[in-house]
């Protein structure tokens, strides 16, 4: 009854009640006056006072808060992250309080739930296989490791894996930004727009990408990027500086000029100021020696399909280049790419032959090999977020549902629930989802792809 009367009020109505009882997102974009006192008879009394200012004709007074428009803001977590970590996966999750939420899931163990300490967290930023960083409010950096043995445990068969938090030595000083590789590296930006980088164990931090960090000024609006041991960012000016394994081609051959954005994978491929693309690297790889020309919004890179990258044009079109002789995937990713225009603020993602971007009017299209479910039963709809990932296709429709297509993809999140739609963040990996709902719920669940 209550949200059917939410649904049907117009803007310029009230709203009694705080952020809990009425989360901001069910507003919907609606401007409307909250009444929300510092307990119940305090908010009865704003009630009162409110009524008496309506019969005077007097104006809202100044106690009376006006609910933002933050219909696309979670009220309680503000994202959810999946990634893989050693010995099992791990979501997290980062409240508007600035707490970071890990939940480890090892196998037959079942979840353990950690606290990650000394916050509060303006970001979190997993790595994939370690563990995570998180960026504090006051810009000081922290990092966890994720680590834990394996027990025999007397109720089952085989042993389990107890995680544990272990605290990794951090940088001094107060950050912009960290970013990090996809192992267990990191480089962050300082506030005087210098790096700073580190590792999460002994190897990465022994690494040529930690101990030879160039002593530049950097642009601190731009992520470092990395791949294998070569990382590289921007300058302030605008150019870019690779470093790491001196032998690499992609820091010998990095190119002149400045750029806006940057995309490493094995190459390097930026887009210009003026929107043309350059790759660099091995100088004989089809990134480097097919890339188009023309003027460019975004590029992406398929990590698993090595050299196959797709740019958007200023026009909205899309021009896909790289590899197309691989022993072992199509060449479809690069010569079926589709036509139409498609949003330049949204990257094209990939898994193996496969790559989905968004339409204009956030509609999703699919392409690659054709004969996969991927491909030919793409979600249909609006959709604000999508991920692809082992022969499956998930979006996070605009009414805040989860519709997945493709090889054995079962409903994800049922009655049994803990979480409910709409739903304001998904993400998954492998086979792992998670979502956050509008009433700060964080639920994971487990599927196959194949069995379904």
């Amino acid at each position: 009854d209550q949200q059917a009367r939410l649904a049907a009020a117009a803007a310029g109505g009230y709203i009694v009640g705080g952020d809990t009882a009425v989360p901001p997102a069910k507003l919907a974009g609606r401007t409307m006056t909250r009444l929300a006192g510092t307990d119940r008879w305090a908010t009865a009394r704003l009630v009162g006072q409110e009524a008496i200012n309506t019969a005077n004709n007097n104006p809202t007074p100044p106690t009376l808060q006006t609910a933002p428009n933050t219909a696309a803001e979670p009220d309680i977590l503000r994202e959810a992250i999946v990634f893989s970590v050693e010995g099992g996966r791990a979501a997290c999750a980062l409240t508007s309080d600035g707490d970071a939420k890990c939940t480890w899931f090892a196998g037959s163990a079942g979840p353990q739930m950690f606290d990650m300490p000394d916050g509060p967290y303006a970001s979190i930023h997993p790595l994939s296989h370690v563990g995570t960083c998180g960026l504090r409010t006051d810009g000081t950096a922290a990092c966890w490791r994720f680590t834990g043995d394996w027990v025999s445990d007397e109720n089952r068969s085989r042993s389990r894996y107890e995680a544990r938090l272990e605290k990794v030595k951090t940088p001094e000083g107060t950050f912009t930004a960290v970013h990090h590789d996809d192992w267990a590296t990191v480089c962050g930006l300082r506030t005087d727009r210098t790096i700073a980088c580190w590792g999460l164990h002994d190897e990465a931090a022994a690494s040529a990408t930690v101990t030879d960090a160039p002593d530049d000024t950097f642009d601190t609006d731009q992520p470092i990027q990395f791949h294998g041991d070569v990382a590289c960012g921007f300058r302030a000016d605008g150019t870019i500086t690779c470093w790491g394994d001196n032998d690499s081609p992609s820091v010998t051959n990095a190119p002149d000029g400045a750029f806006t954005s940057l995309v490493m994978w094995r190459n390097g491929c930026g887009i210009r100021t003026d929107g043309a693309i350059a790759c660099w690297g091995d100088n004989d790889s089809p990134a480097v020696t097919n890339a188009p020309d023309g003027a460019f919004d975004t590029i992406s890179h398929n990590a698993s399909y090595l050299y196959v990258w797709c740019g958007i044009r200023t026009d909205g079109t899309i021009t896909c280049w790289g590899d197309t002789d691989h022993p072992f995937f199509t060449d479809a990713l690069v010569t079926d790419a589709p036509t139409g225009s498609f949003d330049t603020d949204q990257p094209i993602q990939f898994h193996w032959d496969v790559a989905c971007g968004f339409r204009a009017d956030g509609t999703i299209s699919c392409w690659g090999d054709n004969g996969s479910p991927a491909v030919t039963d793409a979600p249909s709809g609006a959709f604000t977020s999508l991920t692809v990932f082992l022969g499956h296709v998930c979006g996070l429709g605009s009414e805040g549902t989860v519709v997945c297509s493709g090889d054995g993809i079962p409903e994800l999140f049922g009655q049994e629930s803990a979480v409910s739609p709409p739903y304001l963040a998904f993400s998954s990996f492998g086979y792992r989802a998670c979502v956050l709902d509008a009433h700060g719920g964080f639920d994971c669940v487990d599927y196959n792809v194949y069995e379904g």
